[in-house]
């Protein structure tokens, strides 16, 4: 929890495996992505995995390092109970499928997508009113073309949203395409990062202040 005083301003948990929820809900690890996500690589693998869960932030606070330093934290903590790898799922800001099978395949271009660990959707929610959250331009994904070989397509241009570029930067991976959450009303992605052998040194230096 990150205070202002005397206000709570931000927030970040951590979800460990829960056996109990695991066979309650059918489920691997009993932790909440997998109301989205199939996690049954980490237990096929034996990955000692923890969640990090969607994190808040008041709107005035973001655009500070108030939620890194709130990541930090946890990622210490995470560790002095033994977990050298966590997951979560990261919001696109949109809410767009086209521009989130854009930004896929920008991800998998730039070598952000894990090319082992594969966390497939469980569910494929379609959003049925038209898009309001957006990410590119109109004129950026017009100039593509048709959207047939994104894949082949030059997508230097796009880039991620500010908070899953910095989650870039930082060495997290990205283990399946984004799906829509209706909840959020956005798409959401999911992420591996190792504490490791995956932080960049980038990540080092910022979580060792």
């Amino acid at each position: 929890l990150a205070l202002d005083g005397e206000r709570g301003v931000g927030t970040v948990r951590l979800l460990e495996p829960n056996q109990m929820i695991a066979e309650r809900e059918g489920w691997d690890l009993g932790i909440d992505m997998e109301h989205l996500f199939d996690l049954s690589y980490y237990k096929k693998h034996g990955i000692h995995i923890a969640e990090i869960p969607r994190s808040s932030l008041l709107p005035r606070y973001r655009g500070t390092n108030i939620m890194m330093r709130l990541w930090g934290c946890t990622i210490k903590y995470a560790q002095q109970k033994g977990f050298n790898y966590l997951c979560a799922d990261g919001n696109t800001e949109t809410d767009d499928d086209i521009e989130a099978r854009i930004l896929y395949c920008a991800l998998l271009q730039r070598g952000s997508i894990h090319p082992e660990i594969v966390t497939p959707p469980k569910v494929d929610p379609v959003k049925e009113c038209p898009s309001t959250h957006h990410i590119f331009t109109k004129d950026a994904i017009e100039s593509l073309g048709t959207l047939d070989k994104l894949r082949e397509k030059d997508l230097t241009g796009f880039q991620e949203p500010t908070t899953l570029g910095l989650f870039t930067r930082l060495g997290l991976k990205y283990t399946s395409r984004p799906i829509y959450y209706p909840k959020f009303d956005r798409y959401a992605i999911p992420m591996f990062f190792d504490l490791v052998n995956g932080m960049t040194p980038i990540a080092r230096r910022y979580f060792a202040e």
